[in-house]
């Protein structure tokens, strides 16, 4: 017969068992790895704006930069995580800005510790005559568990959000603008540990939410430009050769208007050029109808005088405290001279959309990549000072979803379960620590001790009440 002591003796051997297992499941990382991440995505930027060499006067204007996040991740820095996002920084000269517009808003976090929650802010109307819009909700959270630092465990580190909505360049009355985005946009970047193919990946992904698109809106000649498919691109590294690269899907652009017909980019390269009148004629390019230009010389009296101001072109988002990674693959420079028609005589004004070609480059464990998913340009070409191949003019130069990515991850043998005891592998290999079959037989254990103990304790009861006289 069975006492309670006895029952007692098999529930405690069985929680002895369960006990280390618990601590087994978060190991301490003995040391961290060098894994790495970082994304970044602008929703829009205006990287020329210039009409006096179509006669109107405006310009130059240059870098208005909208919507832009940013997401790192470094496994061995301090801190390890960060996240960033800017409602929109202008390099503006002769406008007067709005009191309490709140330009430049950037909200940031860093880990660790982990946010329980991102730090969220939201943008006012924005006008600065050459751009106007509804600046929407900037978002940033960065997280991160320790065990991360050696790969034992994955999940996000850095994540970050902006949008915009009703977005126009160069408004005028009446709705007209020489571009608009009337629906909501964002762009997002996000940075992650994952597992891939049984190791541990560091992720850098990069995307931006685009609506459709108007070119000379409310004219007569509006081209509409219709986002059949977003762009997402990804950039992976996981130590080994194939399972480190790049992952672009670009976005899909039908356009269509008057004189044109209907036309289709849908790769990494692809461009559509549309002649203005009055050069039309001698280009042999599909030529946009009516006189688009037409509807600008309101906007362009309100305007005119506006200048650039000094400094650099490119103003960055930092990501406080980060440590340096890989630089991404240079995106084009948004306002440069650019053009190659030849045999053109006389005034050329050419509009040009263009899907950006996917710039990447693979070093090893580390891998960068950029793309812009649609720049939109108007060329001028002066055919009193015209030679072949001369580069024409940047009248209007608009980059709408520009990513990047990069990713870096210690150099890994093939995967393979690393030894008992969680991550004391990390140091040689750093893959996810295989703990299914040692873990799970030992709470298997522990269980069965416990149910097995209660069992012979009830057995045990009815066998003594058996024996008792009634």
């Amino acid at each position: 017969m069975l006492d309670l002591r006895t029952v007692l003796a098999a529930a405690v051997l069985g929680a002895a068992v369960l006990a280390p297992t618990t601590a087994a499941a978060a190991p301490a990382c003995p040391a961290a790895l060098p894994y790495g991440a970082a994304a970044s995505a602008d929703l829009l930027r205006l990287g020329a704006l210039d009409l006096r060499p179509v006669g109107l006067p405006v310009g130059p204007v240059a870098d208005v930069q909208l919507a832009t996040t940013g997401a790192g991740l470094v496994a061995d820095g301090q801190p390890a995580a960060a996240a960033a996002a800017r409602d929109v920084a202008a390099n503006l000269l002769g406008v007067a800005l709005p009191a309490g517009i709140g330009l430049g808003q950037t909200v940031r976090q860093t880990a660790p510790p982990t946010n329980p929650a991102p730090t969220v802010a939201t943008g006012p109307t924005l006008d600065l005559g050459v751009l106007r819009g509804q600046l929407g909700t900037a978002s940033a959270h960065a997280s991160w568990d320790e065990a991360m630092r050696c790969g034992a465990t994955t999940g996000p580190a850095g994540t970050a959000t902006a949008s915009a909505a009703d977005l126009a360049v160069l408004p005028a009355p009446g709705g007209r603008a020489l571009a608009a985005l009337p629906g909501n946009l964002a762009s997002s970047s996000r940075t992650e540990l994952v597992e891939q193919a049984g190791m541990t990946a560091a992720r850098a992904t990069a995307t931006a939410s685009l609506a459709d698109l108007r070119l000379f809106a409310g004219s007569g000649s509006e081209l509409s430009v219709k986002v059949v498919s977003e762009p997402v691109l990804t950039a992976t590294a996981s130590g080994q050769p194939d399972g480190t690269g790049v992952r672009y899907q670009a976005p899909v652009l039908e356009i269509s208007g008057p004189g044109i017909g209907s036309h289709r980019l849908d790769a990494p390269g692809a461009s559509l050029d549309l002649a203005l009148p009055p050069g039309s004629a001698a280009t042999g390019l599909p030529a946009l109808g009516g006189d688009p230009l037409a509807a600008l010389p309101a906007a362009a009296r309100e305007l005119a005088g506006l200048r650039s101001g000094p400094g650099p072109a490119d103003r960055p988002l930092e990501l406080a405290g980060l440590p340096e990674l890989p630089a991404t693959g240079e995106l084009p420079v948004l306002g440069e001279l650019v053009g190659d028609l030849t045999a053109v005589t006389g005034d050329l004004t050419v509009l040009r959309l263009s899907i950006g070609e996917l710039e990447q480059r693979v070093d090893g464990g580390s891998v960068s990549a950029s793309a812009a998913s649609l720049r939109v340009q108007l060329l001028a070409w002066d055919g009193d000072r015209l030679t072949e191949q001369r580069p024409a003019t940047a009248v209007l130069d608009l980059g709408i979803g520009l990513l990047s990515a990069t990713a870096t991850a210690p150099a890994q043998p093939a995967a393979e379960p690393p030894p008992a005891g969680g991550c004391g592998g990390c140091g040689a290999g750093g893959g996810l620590p295989v703990t299914g079959s040692p873990v799970q037989l030992l709470a298997g254990a522990g269980a069965v001790l416990i149910v097995a103990g209660g069992l012979l304790w009830l057995a045990g009861r009815q066998t003594h009440r058996r024996v008792l006289p009634d």
